[in-house]
């Protein structure tokens, strides 16, 4: 019998949180659509694991080092599931990034098949980018 939803969830943030980062990314589908919202230079909706490893976690890894996110809230059953979540890292210049997370995970069959990501945008903007914002 597959894990619920909710279940695969849980194994992917767990996996997160062991440090078995290609663990966590192997229960998302090949095919995963990725959206990250807002006008940040990382946002946009991504489609497959390649574009999403490409467009949006590499520029964000090249700016951010030892980032910890942590789940704070699982809510949901069958096939949609919501975790909010913190997390905090170094940015590239030192500084401290801090922000909260809302994601949204789709999943069939086992495995994760879109994620939505809501966050402080005005962080992502300040303290990856280093815009300043007035």
């Amino acid at each position: 019998m597959s894990k619920s939803g909710r279940g695969v969830v849980e194994e992917y943030w767990r996996r997160l949180e062991s440090g078995d980062v290609p663990g966590a990314m192997g229960l998302m589908a090949q095919d995963v659509t990725y959206r990250m919202t807002g006008k940040t230079p990382v946002s946009g909706t991504y489609h497959g694991m390649a574009e999403v490893n490409e467009r949006l976690l590499a520029p964000v890894f090249s700016r951010i080092q030892g980032l910890s996110l942590v789940p704070d809230e699982f809510i949901g059953e069958g096939d949609r599931v919501v975790v909010l979540a913190h997390g905090s890292a170094k940015t590239a210049s030192g500084e401290d990034y801090v922000n909260e997370y809302a994601f949204v995970y789709g999943v069939e069959g086992g495995k994760i098949v879109s994620v939505a990501e809501y966050l402080d945008t005005v962080e992502v903007e300040t303290k990856m980018f280093g815009k300043k914002i007035i």
